[in-house]
């Protein structure tokens, strides 16, 4: 079983790092513990030192992961809700389909 299994208890459960706050944090009531400030949280934008970085406090479980309490999840949904209405944070939004209207 994968570690993101085991947290969330869902069958091919995957890490969506563009959408972290909203569909890991929120939905799913997991966090990333420990994760470096000054680093962003998306391995694809990294480079190889900040990488090497995350890779070795990932192992030796400085980073890890963790469920969150239910009072914890539900602070952070309205930490994020008031996030979105002072528009400090904005929500990723799905790419329309190229095909939209059209019949299929």
């Amino acid at each position: 079983m994968h570690n993101a299994e085991k947290i969330t208890g869902k069958k091919n459960a995957a890490m969506t790092w563009e959408n972290y706050e909203t569909k890991i944090r929120l939905n799913e009531g997991v966090e990333l513990v420990g994760w470096p400030e000054n680093i962003p949280m998306n391995p694809a934008t990294l480079g190889t030192h900040a990488l090497k970085k995350i890779y070795d406090l990932l192992k030796n479980k400085t980073v890890y992961w963790r469920k969150m309490s239910e009072a914890e999840q539900v602070e952070a949904e309205e930490d994020y809700t008031t996030q979105l209405m002072k528009g400090a944070v904005t929500p990723k939004e799905r790419k329309e389909r190229s095909d939209k209207g059209q019949a299929r």
